[in-house]
């Protein structure tokens, strides 16, 4: 990426990245404003930034050579497990026994090297060696270390040539993702973001070409001479100083991240989840007939699109600047698991097991209880059951709320991506549990043996999505496609049972055709599902709102865009 100015530094923070919320010394200015009115140092006692030395505050930190080879000893030992776990990892796959022998040897030799070069380092620092010895041993393992990644990328780039649409990248190239999401955000009406898209999508554009820039930039691995209008660095600048040198390495834009409704959005798709045809990649629809996205079984004969016949039919005339970055395909956009799943389909599956546990009396006596009271023993439950089989939970009391239940779209159970994903599990051992109590298989509630079976259908799904690697072969992902298949149509079994009696558990949404469409691109890319979803960039958006809270409103989004480079540029210092 281009060369970002250094922001300057902001009250409460010191110019090597680092916030300091109270001076080392007796003056309180750096995080609150003193009585002297200034943010950085208190009146009366101006040194409250380290001990009083200037020179702290303006210079980094340098890390020494034995702190430098710890960083890259950890570095090697995490991959060195890592290739460790290739033997076990192929001897349970069906791999040829030929290849599998051949990518053991390679792996061999990379971990004997790593592992020499470790020891090297790790001589040099126990015996106390100079600093240029241990700098110089540290220098060989960093090469080893690049060596295994460079290795990683090969793999990563052969796979995509073999699955994926053309590419002009090298096999030097780094693989980048962009994700995008939108979220509520004010505070208590002190700070009120709006969002108008006067001019549909094409409001967006002025970002989205910056944005194209930049990455034809990385991709190139040249520094530019100027800016994404032409205009020309100033004269002296850090941007001007590293024009037309090359970069460390190149970037090459692979995935475009999001949920449904940001896709929409962002490119102004015609086939989304509100309309009758509803899927960017084929012709299912909501409409009876022969491509009705509720006919899981005939997933499979839906006309789908090609690159062409995506701009055609999902998109129209509208192109967004982003599709002008280099190596880019329609089929970059990526359905996210997180959202198609954790905050779809599991919302609303979990909601209806557990409304169906509490009709049945498991979570104690209707007759007696609240609903209110009866989903506090739910949660206890839950957590007990978190404890006794290790997993970790941070599940707040269920509300009645939660539930949604006078929805006009039916019931769905609003927790957590995460915990949503282990309430599954949870509600089919409750469920597993009520009929050993009922007699096994002998009792006639066929509805819960429904229950019981889409929960588990679910929760094994993941399970085994999760226990798969980035890389699946063609069986790993034939096996989640059947296995989806036959979930969704126990569901579409519950949905139909409940509409009969009027009942909006387990609404039929377009979102059950996503995860079709999921499990479709697994089977034609052979890749794992779960590492292109949204977790960890839901987590920066809630970072970034957290950031954003805290600080001034005048300039709001400036003020947030520098905090978050110094957040990022105080990770650098600390690895």
């Amino acid at each position: 990426m281009p060369a970002m100015p250094a922001p300057a530094a902001l009250p409460g923070a010191s110019t090597d990245g680092t916030c300091r919320g109270k001076g080392a010394g007796r003056g309180k200015g750096q995080g609150k404003k003193g009585k002297g009115g200034r943010g950085d140092a208190a009146k009366g006692d101006g040194k409250a930034a380290g001990k009083g030395k200037d020179a702290e505050l303006q210079e980094p930190r340098v890390k020494n050579a034995v702190q430098e080879a710890k960083k890259v000893m950890k570095t090697a030992a995490d991959q060195i497990l890592e290739c460790r776990s290739w033997d076990a990892l192929l001897a349970n796959s069906s791999t040829p026994l030929a290849l599998r022998s051949a990518v053991l040897q390679d792996i061999t030799k990379f971990v004997d090297g790593l592992e020499t070069a470790r020891k090297l380092v790790e001589a040099a620092v126990s015996s106390g060696a100079a600093d240029d010895v241990i700098r110089e041993h540290t220098k060989a393992l960093v090469a080893t270390i690049s060596d295994y990644k460079e290795a990683e990328l090969s793999r990563f780039w052969a796979h995509w040539r073999q699955h994926m649409p053309p590419h002009p990248a090298t096999d030097l190239h780094v693989p980048v993702g962009l994700a995008g999401d939108d979220t509520q955000y004010n505070l208590a009406g002190s700070k009120l973001v709006v969002y108008e898209l006067c001019v549909g999508e094409r409001t967006l554009d002025p970002i989205w070409r910056v944005a194209a820039w930049s990455l034809n930039i990385a991709f190139n691995g040249v520094y530019p001479t100027a800016g994404p209008l032409g205009d020309a660095w100033l004269k002296g600048s850090a941007r001007a100083k590293l024009a037309g040198k090359e970069m460390p390495c190149s970037y090459a834009l692979t995935e475009l991240r999001g949920d449904w409704k940001y896709h929409r959005e962002t490119f102004g798709l015609k086939r989304h989840y509100n309309a009758n045809a509803i899927c960017l990649f084929c012709k299912a629809s909501k409409v009876r007939g022969p491509t009705q996205f509720t006919s899981f079984e005939s997933f499979a004969t839906f006309e789908r699109f090609d690159a062409a016949g995506f701009i055609l039919h999902s998109i129209g005339s509208y192109v967004s600047p982003i599709f002008g970055v280099q190596g880019f395909n329609p089929f970059m956009v990526k359905l996210c698991l997180m959202h198609m799943s954790n905050l779809g389909a599991l919302q609303w599956v979990n909601a209806g097991a557990l409304l169906g546990l509490l009709e049945r009396g498991f979570f104690g006596d209707p007759a007696i209880l609240t609903l209110g009271q009866r989903l506090q023993i739910v949660t206890i439950r839950f957590r007990k059951w978190c404890s006794l089989h290790g997993i970790l939970q941070s599940q707040p009391f269920l509300t009645v709320g939660m539930l949604h239940l006078s929805s006009p779209q039916g019931p769905e159970l609003t927790l957590k991506a995460y915990h949503g994903r282990v309430f599954v599990q949870f509600m089919a051992s409750c469920c597993q549990a009520l009929l050993q109590q009922r007699g096994g298989g002998d009792n006639n509630d066929e509805e819960l043996v429904l229950l019981l079976a889409v929960c588990h259908g679910f929760a094994s799904w993941h399970l085994r999505l999760e226990s798969l690697p980035r890389y699946l072969d063609p069986a790993e992902a034939a096996a989640l496609r059947i296995s989806m298949e036959e979930t969704l149509r126990i569901y579409r079994r519950l949905a139909a049972r409940h509409a009969g009696t009027g009942s909006l558990r387990f609404p039929m949404r377009p979102k059950l055709h996503g995860l079709q469409e999921i499990c479709h691109f697994m089977e034609k890319t052979l890749i794992n599902a779960r590492f292109n979803h949204t977790f960890r960039d839901e987590d920066a958006m809630g970072f970034t709102k957290r950031v954003g809270k805290r600080v001034h409103k005048g300039l709001l989004e400036v003020r947030t865009l520098c905090r978050l480079l110094m957040r990022f540029r105080s990770e650098e210092h600390r690895q």
